[in-house]
């Protein structure tokens, strides 16, 4: 590993940890992990406001956790478990 990677390595580690580390972001992956959903299902299952869900998405998109699709006028989200590094699912299946 060179020196680049290894400074980057605890950056990452940190931002996926930042990511599970909120209640909202964690029920969103569980959800996510097996459907496939847009963002007008996610406020009438967890009871949140669009903005809410909207926002914790953006964080777990930019961190690699989710991908979304256009369908219409609608994104779907869903996890992207099968893409992420060993490591990654590692800490998934500790935080689920």
């Amino acid at each position: 590993m060179n020196k680049a990677n290894s400074q980057s390595q605890p950056g990452m580690l940190l931002g996926w940890m930042e990511a599970l580390a909120d209640s909202t972001r964690l029920r969103l992956l569980r959800l996510l992990e097996s459907h496939e959903l847009g963002v007008i299902d996610l406020c009438d299952v967890l009871q949140l406001p669009q903005s809410t869900v909207s926002r914790h998405l953006k964080v777990l998109a930019e961190g690699g956790w989710v991908r979304s699709r256009r369908q219409g006028t609608t994104h779907l989200y869903r996890m992207i478990l099968d893409e992420l590094e060993a490591a990654t699912r590692k800490l998934w299946l500790l935080a689920r």
